[in-house]
């Protein structure tokens, strides 16, 4: 049975792979930014907390992607993990939504 190792691997270097680097530079790009370029984004409470949770949605489907991906070779409590991370993600997409401000499922405050 492979590790864990087989699923990192192909989280980093599978098809998503490009799209976890993407990911994972514009965040380090935003965190080298000037205060005042950023400053805007971190006022606003509703932003940050939007931006850090979508960030927390696309990491668990990327990781539960990449474990369901490597199912042949993957023991069952690996997709166990897989399907956590999957749900994780869609409570936290749920979260996200339900922010007060946003308007999907709450009506707007005044």
């Amino acid at each position: 049975m492979a590790t864990l190792k087989t699923a990192l691997k192909h989280l980093l270097t599978g098809p998503l792979g490009s799209l976890f680097w993407v990911l994972l530079g514009l965040m380090v790009v935003l965190a080298l930014l000037p205060g005042q370029q950023v400053s805007g984004l971190l006022q606003s409470y509703l932003g940050f907390h939007s931006l850090v949770e979508l960030t927390c949605v696309v990491v668990a489907v990327l990781s539960a992607l990449a474990i369901f991906n490597s199912y042949r070779t993957l023991s069952s409590q690996y997709l166990c993990v897989g399907s956590l991370l999957a749900l994780s993600a869609a409570m936290d997409a749920l979260h996200l939504l339900s922010m007060p401000g946003m308007a999907e499922f709450s009506p707007p405050t005044h």
